[in-house]
């Protein structure tokens, strides 16, 4: 059976988006998750010793080397400090801060802190000179109930990760050979 010029064409198209969409590009974020060191003090009978601020921040980028605390604004993150977690997902975000200074992709200093607005809801590290005290994390639900761990840093961990993301125009590609196909198709079984 002699092959159509547009059926051709289809075919061409579909196995040439097939081949080109096989290729992608690949999105690489980068993860960095802080463990705290338990509480040593705080009021109130929510928190605990055992408890503590743990965070995880996705990047779209490893950080840069920077001397000085710089601004960055997460694609995700999450705060937990035992008592209560607070997302980017979490409605009525009031403040977000997110800065860091890194030597070899190390972070050295931070801020870092989620308050939920109206509340008195807040989460915080900084692990900076400038700080009162220079290091500390907190956490407090309401007036007179929070946690907190002094001159004790925790440790802050990176991880990178990659997902393939095709590109636009492959999939504009690939979906041109399929109706092209089905174009083909049709016109055969009319």
């Amino acid at each position: 059976m002699p092959v159509t010029s547009s059926k051709f064409i289809a075919t061409s198209l579909f196995l040439a988006a097939t081949i080109l969409c096989g290729v992608t590009t690949a999105k690489a974020d980068t993860v960095y998750n802080y463990v705290g060191n338990d509480f040593t003090g705080g009021l109130g009978t929510l928190y605990t010793t055992a408890d503590s601020v743990d965070i995880s921040i996705t990047l779209s980028a490893p950080l840069p080397f920077t001397s000085s605390l710089q601004a960055y604004t997460p694609t995700a993150f999450s705060f937990t400090d035992g008592v209560q977690t607070i997302t980017n997902m979490t409605p009525g975000i009031g403040i977000t801060d997110f800065f860091f200074a890194t030597s070899g992709g190390v972070i050295d200093e931070w801020i870092v802190a989620a308050k939920e607005t109206g509340d008195v809801d807040l989460i915080e590290s900084c692990g900076f000179a400038n700080c009162s005290p220079a290091t500390f994390d907190s956490g407090q639900t309401v007036i007179g109930e929070f946690g907190v761990n002094t001159a004790d840093p925790g440790t802050w961990t990176a991880t990178t990760s990659t997902s393939p993301v095709p590109e636009p125009s492959c999939l504009t590609l690939l979906g041109t050979g399929i109706l092209g196909l089905a174009g083909a198709g049709r016109r055969k079984f009319l």
